[in-house]
């Protein structure tokens, strides 16, 4: 593993590295990736008449994350948002927000959605540059 990145670091051209003491300015380089905040979606079954407030602790798990994470400076330089999509304990709304979450999200974490029962949209997201961001071994 060390002898592969020490071999990849020289396909990297050399007006990509900044010199000794200097560093590159930040760029919105992916989807939920912007110059100055990474933003990762949490969807949970927290809002709904059965058992109201479900899985607010994790979603109040994820936010504590990011709020441990942007106190010490970040994440690469940025600061992490949490968007919390809530399911509702529904099969359609939990379908919903994997779509909302590939469009607008650079990562789903802590997903606690009971009738998460269709991940076709996730399989579907696309990077910026519209390629695949699931390996194909996970469809």
């Amino acid at each position: 593993m060390v002898a592969l990145a020490a071999g990849s670091a020289s396909l990297v051209p050399s007006s990509a590295v900044a010199e000794p003491g200097q560093s590159q300015p930040l760029q919105d380089t992916e989807v939920g990736v912007s110059k100055d905040t990474i933003r990762i979606a949490v969807i949970a079954d927290v809002d709904n008449p059965v058992r109201p407030g479900l899985f607010q602790g994790v979603v109040s798990g994820v936010r504590a994350f990011a709020k441990f994470i942007n106190g010490r400076g970040g994440l690469a330089g940025r600061k992490v948002q949490v968007d919390f999509i809530d399911s509702h304990l529904s099969a359609d709304e939990a379908r919903n927000a994997l779509i909302r979450a590939c469009q607008e999200d650079f990562a789903i974490v802590g997903t606690t959605a009971l009738f998460l029962n269709d991940i076709g949209p996730m399989t579907g997201c696309q990077d910026k540059a519209g390629g695949p961001t699931v390996s194909p071994t996970c469809r």
